[in-house]
């Protein structure tokens, strides 16, 4: 028994001092709490400004870049250069101290360095430091170099800087052209004066001119003159050459103006100038005019007797707004910074922005604007995921090309980075590749397409994955709405088998499959469905010029699940291209013809196929008010029944420091589908893959079309008056040549490649198809555009192939002011035709041209 009692009483002793730790831990260990102390503000902008006087003129305000780039690839500026073949280079130092000066000159299309040095030795003056770089290689006339200037501080670290060369050992007439700028910009900005201007102006009633958004040549003399608004230029005004050639210059001004519009307070806005002129011995002619205005947000200006947020003068109405939490919460970007608005709290936070301080800030730095953001997703506790992204104006990637990934959150208002990609590129070039798709799911998966790449990144196991390569808008689509995307698995037509539908939150995959003896093609989508058709193999076509024709015989409307909505499917009727406007789908159609062996498809009318839509009223959406002073003003409306009763509180955020890089890098490939940008009214306004387009937008828009190395592939107005290309040998048809093996065989000899045009003529391949294969160059398929736009080909000394009817091709080898010379192997002449008549000839015949690129 008292063995027992023992071991009972240990027992007991035993659950005591257990009690007893337990009751000592509870009160002497405290609950581990995780406070984000570790957290700062994004750092100031530090980088110094460069501008460069060249011909007496102070023009091209650089900023700087962190990392090294190929200068070939940057085109920003043209900075021409007389015949001292010099240029100053002036530096606003700021933060940083420069103690020496490098720079590089090479060729754009072979990369070739032309010239180079370091400079010690600044003179400064007035606080800016300066040098001049004088080069000492022969420069060829009118020939573009790229140029990279490198600032070193004192502790080392390199800055670079890029422009373009350009010179003439002519006068090329700077000085006219930028007096004559500048002066039109002063005049403008007094309402006397502009009178001085109406002969410039040729209003019309295309012009809207009940706004300060966007003026033109076509705008009404009030309009041009600012209205009733009396801006104050606030910022320093440096032009920028975009374009520069002996006759003709464009040219941007940007700055920032305050103005009171009659709100509470004076408003501040980003104004830009875009300027074509053309100089001739008698006068300057004004070619262009366009000035964009765009209000700067703030969140001091809302309405309380509307119950809404100020935009301001914009010309931004797509604006993209956000809302969630059973629409209690909004966000939106605007000028490069996002913001986010509690209703029910009636509290507004800066989630990002470059801007520190909106009472003294750094315009020219802070402001710039080559950079811009995207609301991927925002939860309904206000959280919300973001991409920046372009050039980063300050803090750890000051000078850096990028896109950034963060998460906002709401509850202790900071953000934290989820994943840097680093990029050599520019905004300009960036803006256009990031395809419109991006997402981040709740499972920490990033899916963004770049560069024709869908990429998937699993930011928790950093593990990243293509998806797919070779997409393109005609291969793949997206539904965000609907989270979901699809995509063809191949960029060739004739081997697409597969569309891959991969629901973007479960990850979960779906496949389409074409008939073995089919393909099948993605056409589009309307009212988060797929539109996509089937063509024979056997009937996919390629044309002369290299298009290739994907001739549907049936096509279907599909949801996400695989159910197939509707069916088109007419006798002996193919489907060529589909175009979906609102709730139509516009089907192009055509028919098969054979003729002397040769199968080809003619259009015909197209059908339609009507879609319901049910498209819900958005809770949140862009108003409009006219004011006498500042006209048309654009204001965001809050849900029904919503009512800001007094003044908004305001906070900003803090950066959360990170333990761990972010750094996401990716293996780019070489790109191997030639991509062609409209460069335009100051900056890239598009992209495509087919030269022709681009060039048909870029002369449309008086700009210049390059690719993307950033050489120039087209440019308006610049050719010389005539031209004609010698060294090209006739070759006629006969004996089994046709006329486009002549035409291909005439353009490889003419490059000193020997292939018989037998040989070219038996492949049954496509011209372009030829030169593809044979030519040392990039050929290009300039189809669609006109004899006058070709001619730039011609002036460069590039023979054009164009299709004077539908089987029989010819050679476009000179013109003049009112002729075209041409090599018809068919006839076995070289004759002349009127500008006129072979105008006529080559549009009846489907304005079918192919040449090539140095």
């Amino acid at each position: 028994m008292r063995e027992i009692m023992k071991h009972v009483y240990r027992i007991l002793v035993l659950i005591a001092v257990f009690a007893a730790s337990i009751i000592f831990m509870s009160r002497n260990i405290k609950e581990v709490e995780f406070h984000f102390d570790t957290t700062v503000e994004m750092g100031g902008a530090s980088f110094p400004l460069v501008e460069l006087k060249t011909g007496g003129y102070t023009v091209n305000l650089l900023h700087g870049y962190g990392s090294s780039m190929d200068s070939n690839r940057i085109r920003e500026s043209v900075t021409p250069l007389d015949q001292e073949q010099s240029f100053t280079v002036m530096i606003t130092e700021n933060e940083t101290n420069v103690r020496r000066l490098k720079y590089e000159i090479r060729t754009v299309n072979q990369n070739e360095l032309v010239d180079s040095g370091s400079i010690s030795a600044l003179d400064e003056k007035d606080g800016i430091k300066s040098a001049k770089i004088t080069i000492q290689a022969a420069l060829k006339q009118s020939t573009e170099y790229a140029v990279k200037i490198t600032l070193v501080n004192l502790e080392g670290r390199k800055i670079h800087y890029y422009t373009r060369l350009k010179y003439y050992g002519e006068p090329c007439y700077l000085a006219d052209k930028i007096d004559f700028i500048m002066d039109f910009h002063n005049q403008v900005m007094d309402k006397e004066k502009a009178k001085n201007l109406t002969k410039y102006l040729e209003p019309n009633n295309t012009a809207d001119n009940t706004s300060l958004a966007y003026v033109d040549i076509h705008s009404d003399f009030d309009t041009l003159s600012w209205g009733k608004l009396k801006p104050k230029v606030i910022t320093d005004i440096v032009p920028t050459i975009k374009e520069f050639n002996i006759e003709t210059a464009s040219v941007e001004l940007s700055y920032f103006v305050s103005a009171d519009a009659g709100s509470s307070r004076t408003e501040v806005y980003r104004v830009k100038e875009y300027y074509r002129v053309r100089y001739t011995t008698d006068r300057m002619y004004l070619l262009g005019y366009r000035r964009t205005m765009e209000a700067m947000f703030d969140i001091d200006l809302f309405s309380l007797a509307k119950s809404e947020l100020k935009i301001g003068i914009s010309g931004q109405e797509d604006l993209d707004i956000v809302s969630a939490g059973e629409n209690s919460k909004i966000c939106f970007a605007r000028q490069g910074a996002l913001w986010t608005y509690n209703l029910a709290e009636n509290r507004a936070v800066k989630v990002f922005s470059f801007i520190k301080d909106e009472n003294n800030t750094d315009y020219l730095r802070e402001a710039y604007d080559q950079h811009d953001i995207r609301i991927l997703n925002m939860t309904d506790e206000g959280n919300i995921d973001f991409l920046v992204y372009g050039y980063m104006n300050r803090g750890d990637y000051e000078g850096k090309v990028g896109i950034v990934l963060y998460k906002y959150y709401a509850g202790e208002r900071r953000i934290e980075e989820q994943v840097y990609i680093p990029l050599e590129t520019t905004y300009q070039m960036l803006k256009e590749d990031l395809n419109e798709f991006s997402y981040y799911n709740e499972k920490g998966v990033f899916f963004f397409a770049y560069d024709n790449v869908i990429y998937s990144y699993n930011i928790i196991a950093r593990r990243l994955e293509v998806i797919a390569s070779g997409i393109t808008n005609e291969n793949f689509i997206m539904l965000k709405e609907d989270k979901y995307i699809a995509w063809q698995d191949s960029d060739n037509p004739a081997e697409a088998r597969n569309i891959t539908v991969l629901d973007l939150e479960t990850e979960a995959k779906k496949t389409i499959t074409a008939p073995s003896s089919d393909n099948i093609r993605i056409l589009g989508s309307i009212d988060k469905n797929i539109i996509f058709g089937y063509a024979r193999t056997g009937d996919i076509t390629e044309t002369a010029d290299g298009t290739t024709v994907v001739p549907c015989y049936k096509v279907q409307i599909m949801d996400k699940e695989g159910t197939i909505l509707k069916t088109y499917q007419v006798k002996n009727t193919y489907v060529t291209d589909v175009e979906v406007k609102d709730n139509i789908v516009a089907l192009l159609r055509a028919v098969k013809k054979e003729s002397g062996g040769e199968v080809y498809f003619e259009e015909i009318k197209q059908d339609n196929i009507i879609n319901n839509l049910t498209e819900a009223a958005e809770p949140v959406g862009i108003s409009y008010r006219v004011t006498d002073q500042a006209m048309t003003e654009l204001y965001i409306s809050l849900p029904a029944g919503f009512e800001i009763k007094k003044k908004p509180k305001v906070a900003g955020t803090v950066n959360t420091i990170l333990t761990e890089d972010a750094t996401l890098r990716l293996n780019m490939e070489e790109q191997k589908e030639e991509r062609y940008y409209v460069d335009a009214l100051g900056s890239i306004q598009s992209v495509y893959t087919n030269g022709a387009k681009a060039i048909v937008e870029a002369d449309r828009l008086m700009g210049v079309v390059i690719d993307q190395n950033s050489r120039v592939i087209w440019e308006r107005g610049n050719r010389y008056n005539r031209k004609s290309i010698e060294n090209l040998k006739m070759i006629s048809t006969g004996n089994g040549v046709n006329s486009i093996g002549a035409c291909a065989g005439m353009v490889l000899g003419y490059n000193q490649v020997e292939v018989s045009a037998k040989t070219l003529s038996d492949s049954k391949a496509s011209i372009y198809q030829l030169l593809k294969k044979y030519l040392n160059r990039t050929p290009v398929n300039l189809t669609g555009c006109t004899l006058d736009e070709m001619l730039y080909f011609v002036s460069s000394g590039r023979p054009v192939i164009g299709m004077k009817n539908r089987t029989q091709a010819v050679v476009i080898k000179g013109y003049d002011e009112y002729y075209v010379t041409i090599m018809d192997p068919a006839a076995g002449t070289e004759s002349r035709m009127t500008l006129s008549n072979a105008s006529e000839m080559f549009s009846d015949a489907g304005s079918i041209f192919i040449s090539y690129l140095e």
